[in-house]
């Protein structure tokens, strides 16, 4: 029986400290590639219906490629996914600046956030799992924050095929926190998506302003290019006349899911690739 493997090599200094590429192989077809750098899933290879592999994550040659402007592909991101309007927040009656670095408001924890750090790791594998466990500390005011925060994050692909991220924060004050992961998902390995089918289980989602700051309540889907109650090809939606497509330059909104009944976890999307030869 196929047995789960971890190893690490090399992968370039950042910032004047060495950086290194994990790999998490399922042995049964999959396998993740991640870095200390941001925390970063480099590559996920995922085999079709038939089994031919592909990577399905955008990810970037090096590291330098990794240390200069980029979207963000593939990052933990953090203190503070998405934006903070102006750079500004009121937590317990104190008010707290962060760094604006995108059209005057502050987004994914400012320009020095989780996604610039060289996190430290440590590997792991059980019968059916393959693992890394990063850690970063984030000390009180970094980027503006408050309170002393120290985060794991740590990727495990088991012998299914399935790659899980957990996420565990642990602060000495009260603070703000919202850390995500970055990939931008191919399931095809061609580098566009268009040709993609999204069903998305939100029947309302939060226009924007053009800065990508929420307006106000969210608004129903119904008669929008955000409809995507049912699989929708992502170029058609996106080649509809709309404000808010052009306010964003596409989709850069939030969706807001369905509640699940007994608030147990529950589907949020599905992604299909244009051949049907993936399904996310």
């Amino acid at each position: 029986m196929p047995r789960p493997t971890v190893h690490r090599a090399p992968f370039g200094p950042a910032h004047g400290t060495e950086t290194h590429r994990w790999t998490l192989d399922s042995g049964t077809g999959v396998r993740a590639e991640v870095l200390t750098y941001g925390a970063t899933l480099h590559r996920l290879t995922v085999p079709d219906a038939s089994g031919a592999a592909v990577p399905v994550v955008r990810s970037l040659a090096g590291i330098d490629d990794y240390t200069a402007e980029h979207p963000y592909f593939g990052a933990v991101v953090g203190r503070y996914a998405n934006r903070i309007a102006h750079g500004r927040f009121t937590l317990d009656g104190t008010g707290h600046r962060v760094p604006a670095n995108d059209r005057g408001h502050a987004l994914h924890g400012g320009p020095g956030g989780f996604h610039t750090k060289v996190w430290e790791a440590a590997g792991g594998r059980t019968d059916d799992t393959a693992s890394v466990r990063l850690t970063l500390h984030s000390p009180d005011g970094d980027m503006g924050f408050p309170g002393a925060l120290d985060t794991t994050v740590t990727y495990t692909l088991d012998t299914a095929g399935t790659l899980a991220i957990d996420y565990v924060s642990v602060t000495d004050r009260p603070t703000v926190l919202n850390l995500t992961n970055h990939a931008y998902f191919d399931l095809a390995g061609q580098g566009d998506v268009l040709g993609h089918r999204l069903e998305v289980d939100a029947d309302a989602y939060l226009p924007v302003d053009g800065g990508g700051i929420p307006l106000g309540p969210a608004a129903d889907v119904k008669g929008t290019p955000f409809d995507l109650t049912e699989p929708r090809v992502l170029g058609e939606r996106l080649g509809l006349d709309d404000p808010q497509l052009r306010a964003a330059g596409g989709f850069d909104h939030c969706w807001v899911l369905r509640e699940a009944p007994d608030g147990a976890p529950r589907r949020a999307a599905r992604l299909t690739a244009p051949d049907g030869g993936r399904v996310l």
